[in-house]
């Protein structure tokens, strides 16, 4: 039998989850069809008030056989508000939930 690698927005409520559990506000971007917002706009920013600090997260699912290979494929608008995000000194990450844990243990949140 075949097991479904995860989908990205299965990948996306798990990310969620953590950041809410210590303690972050996310708000979320990412919509099922066509939004009138700003073209490859990260899926979701998360901001850590105990840290005055924020980040843009733009979820991408694993994939592969054991899901250890992670599709990091971004669309030219998404590289466009990536470039645009770090020229201002921004954080921009990308990738699934373990992006995230990866992330809140640098800023010292998840140990």
């Amino acid at each position: 039998m075949k097991v479904q690698a995860p989908s990205e927005k299965s990948e996306e409520r798990d990310c969620i989850n953590l950041y809410e559990q210590v303690g972050c506000v996310v708000i979320k971007f990412s919509q099922s069809q066509r939004a009138q917002q700003t073209p490859g706009i990260a899926d979701l920013l998360v901001l850590y008030a105990k840290l005055d600090t924020f980040w843009w997260h733009e979820v991408k699912r694993r994939q592969g056989p054991q899901y250890y290979k992670v599709q990091h494929g971004q669309s030219p608008h998404q590289r466009i508000f990536q470039e645009n995000v770090d020229l201002v000194g921004h954080t921009y990450i990308i990738g699934p939930l373990s992006t995230a844990q990866q992330k809140l243990e640098e800023l010292g949140i998840l140990r």
